[in-house]
């Protein structure tokens, strides 16, 4: 059985990895959004040209793998959290295997959505077919994203279910992600919607870890002062 403090700094270090995938995503997605799929040619042609662009794409990418692979310590370290608060199986377990999918297919749809600009870096012979381009950013930055999103809803909703049991997290947050877990499963159709609101629910419970654990720590001190 981990002490209070081992926990306390396990929630810290949790809600550390969350908050650092959260901010490495706003981060790629604000220098490496790329051109829409509904875009004239001419448009996704001179996006693609440009060196400059080519290198925030692949910049986002690098950014996308730090921050989905903090991601997996996160969900990690939750699924720890779940199990040793009493949580039934196979919950923390659905949660685990729900944010391993949303990695891993999230990190397809990188690859994928990327893959044009990575091959011109290193190609000196590859010519860009607009419809080409956008066969590339319908799978890779729409179609695998928004199927990242739905699995996701998986975490939210076994994580939610399980603290309900385990009196682990605060109760708005647990109906939060009760409700927005099949929201977030029937809105695959909205195309990346599903993937943001994951996003937004792994920043709100970092953030809820993040504070519990200085008031917890401050409460002790405080209780050793008086002793």
């Amino acid at each position: 059985m981990a002490s209070s403090i081992e926990l306390l700094d396990r929630n810290r270090w949790i809600a550390a990895a969350g908050l650092i995938f959260v901010g490495l995503v706003i981060v790629a997605i604000a220098i490496g959004t790329a051109p829409e799929a509904e875009t004239s040619d001419d448009t996704i042609l001179d996006y693609y040209e440009d060196s400059g662009n080519q290198a925030k794409q692949i910049a986002a990418a690098l950014l996308m793998t730090i921050g989905l692979t903090a991601l997996l310590c996160f969900v990690t370290g939750l699924r720890l959290l779940l199990v040793e608060a009493g949580a039934p199986q196979p919950l923390p377990d659905l949660a685990f295997v729900g944010g391993l999918a949303y990695v891993l297919l999230a990190l397809v749809g990188i690859a994928i959505g990327t893959a044009v600009p990575a091959t011109l870096v290193f190609s000196d012979t590859f010519e860009l077919a607009p419809d080409t381009a956008r066969i590339v950013l319908t799978i890779g930055n729409i179609w695998l994203l928004s199927f990242a999103g739905a699995t996701g809803s998986l975490l939210v909703g076994a994580t939610s279910l399980a603290s309900r049991r385990a009196n682990l997290l605060p109760a708005w947050l647990e109906w939060a992600g009760l409700v927005a877990s099949p929201l977030i499963l029937l809105s695959l159709p909205l195309f990346g919607i599903a993937s943001i609101a994951v996003v937004v629910w792994v920043l709100a419970l970092s953030v809820v870890l993040l504070f519990s654990g200085r008031r917890k720590r401050s409460g002790e001190g405080a209780l050793r002062a008086t002793n």
